[in-house]
């Protein structure tokens, strides 16, 4: 759950900061259905690769069963994340009024590893 929130902090930031697609109606439905959904999205995420990880090692000491759950949860939670950031972090094009941005709508702090 906090891997959703903090996905959708960084895109809602983003989009502050260059003032694209942050218009009312986008901050409503930013707060109001990308929140849940995220928090949701990114929970459900996480509860099915624990789920598979402990059926994958069902007759695994203990330990091992907690890594790969570990691993598998960490792994998803990346993969779904860099998806999020890629659809929702710039929109590329969108006219931003904050002039602190380049035309690609991504900010000059965005991590360089965090694509987009």
């Amino acid at each position: 759950m906090f891997a959703g929130g903090g996905a959708w902090l960084l895109v809602v930031y983003a989009r502050a900061y260059c003032d694209a697609g942050y218009e009312a109606g986008d901050r409503f439905g930013f707060l109001f259905v990308e929140l849940p959904a995220s928090v949701i999205g990114f929970g459900l995420c996480a509860l099915a690769m624990h789920g598979l990880g402990w059926l994958l090692t069902l007759r695994a000491p203990t330990a091992l069963r907690i890594c790969v759950s570990v691993l598998l949860i960490v792994t998803a939670l990346a993969f779904l994340a860099a998806r999020y950031f890629m659809a929702e972090a710039s929109p590329d094009g969108y006219p931003g009024d904050s002039g602190l941005c380049p035309p690609s709508n991504i900010p000059p702090w965005w991590p360089d590893w965090i694509p987009t």
